[in-house]
């Protein structure tokens, strides 16, 4: 799901808070699904607890907040999209001219 589909699924469930998670490979979650309690970390392995022999679970849910989400209008969305567009050709025509310069270079070599 990409970030137009959640936010086009918060618009219509009126949530106005999204956060990132990672989830664990048994974790698939959709917009608006509850997800299971996060595990505390631990700081000797620089991992979660999740794995541990003890692990220590949390009382909620942890994630990265984003707020403001659905203030987006159809006009600042379609204004961010276009701005996503422009910097993809940008990069494109980089690319290609750098493989041009390359080209170039390879044929005075020879």
């Amino acid at each position: 799901m990409d970030a137009k589909e959640v936010l086009k699924k918060m618009n219509e469930n009126y949530f106005s808070v999204a956060a990132i998670r990672r989830c664990r490979k048994d974790e698939n979650y959709e917009v608006g699904d509850i997800c299971r309690n996060s595990f505390d970390w631990n700081y000797e392995k620089d991992e979660s607890t999740f794995e541990d022999d003890e692990p220590v679970e949390l009382s909620g849910t942890c994630g990265m907040r984003i707020e403001n989400l659905e203030n987006l209008d159809n006009e600042e969305a379609a204004e961010a999209e276009a701005k996503k567009l422009a910097e993809e050709e940008e990069k494109k025509a980089m690319n290609e001219m750098t493989f041009s310069f390359e080209e170039e270079e390879e044929e005075e070599e020879e």
